[in-house]
């Protein structure tokens, strides 16, 4: 499978508050605007948008999360380390206590 390069600009970046805003819990808008984010370099509004995802991930989202190569540049930033080890720990918590997770 050949890698895609895909480009943003600026106006790309002002477009995703907006975007996220209406659509807070659709994946695609919120991945989207976080690698919009992380390709332009503005890591900390990215990983400020994925905070907030994370903390209400499914498993599913947090999958994503783990392998989605446009925040391979986040993934050394402590933040980025503690909000999935932050979100692993909710989802061992509820599977030990039988709660159903929303996506599971």
């Amino acid at each position: 499978m050949a890698d895609v390069f895909v480009s943003y600009s600026r106006q790309d970046r002002d477009r995703v508050a907006p975007i996220v805003a209406a659509e807070p819990g659709h994946s695609r808008a919120i991945g989207l605007g976080v690698g919009v984010l992380v390709t332009l370099g503005e890591r900390e509004q990215a990983l400020d948008l994925l905070e907030g995802v994370a903390d209400r991930s499914s498993p599913g989202m947090l999958t994503w999360i783990e392998a989605d190569s446009d925040l391979d540049p986040s993934r050394a930033d402590p933040r980025f380390e503690v909000m999935i080890a932050r979100a692993k720990a909710r989802h061992a918590a509820a599977d030990t206590q039988g709660v159903a997770q929303p996506g599971a």
